[in-house]
């Protein structure tokens, strides 16, 4: 079976189930600058998309973390047997449409998928959705504009955000930023762990989250 309903209470995000229950907007959105140049390199020597590698790394290292397999649905917590990486395809008709790839180890065979897939979508300019039976890491489901035209993020969607409110923790960040600000120094590494820590205890995020988050800095 794909897809099944589990038991919050027996998983590790029985906590984050319950808040994301009761939050007005649940979600959190993390970004992070990463440096592509290796991959980008790595593109162009094996002679493959440079998308297509990103698209991969995202799904390995997606399925690598149990908590990406679980989506509330509903008031429900489901589980997923497998991942798939959401992409944008620009259609013949040059605007843009949606395409899930279904993540597979095997690189050469993901390769294979993300051709023949994007150029379906790309010649039917009808978008390929694997999210019925797979757990999909995109952004579409909350922030797409599904008419046919490039997906924009507008002030209705900025809205939806999960904004945490902590006035203590808010007031030290915003100190952190002050120091940053003020400082004739140039190394403001102290000041930038001291916010992220805070960030984290803002968003109670979890001790293999927070390393998660750490293992991917290249700072």
């Amino acid at each position: 079976m794909s897809v099944r309903e589990i038991n919050p209470k027996e998983t590790t995000r029985a906590s984050a189930f319950k808040l994301w229950m009761t939050a007005p907007n649940p979600m959190v959105t993390l970004f992070k600058t990463f440096d592509v140049m290796p991959l980008i390199n790595k593109s162009k020597k094996r002679g493959v998309k440079f998308n297509m590698l990103l698209d991969y790394c995202i799904g390995k290292a997606a399925s690598t973390i149990k908590e990406f397999y679980m989506l509330p649905v509903g008031d429900k917590l489901m589980q997923y047997d497998k991942i798939a990486v959401n992409t944008i395809v620009k259609n013949k008709v040059s605007e843009v449409s949606s395409c899930d790839i279904a993540y597979t180890d095997d690189l050469e065979q993901f390769n294979a998928d993300y051709l023949k897939y994007t150029k379906q979508v790309h010649d039917t300019c009808t978008d390929y959705d694997l999210s019925e039976k797979h757990m999909v890491i995109d952004w579409k489901q909350k922030f797409s504009d599904n008419r046919k035209q490039f997906p924009k993020i507008k002030g209705t969607y900025l809205e939806q955000l999960p904004i945490a409110r902590n006035q203590t923790i808010e007031n030290a960040i915003a100190d952190a930023v002050k120091e940053i600000l003020n400082s004739q120094e140039t190394d403001y590494s102290c000041e930038k762990r001291r916010i992220d820590d805070l960030v984290a205890e803002l968003y109670n995020l979890t001790l293999e989250e927070m390393n998660v988050i750490k293992e991917c800095s290249f700072e």
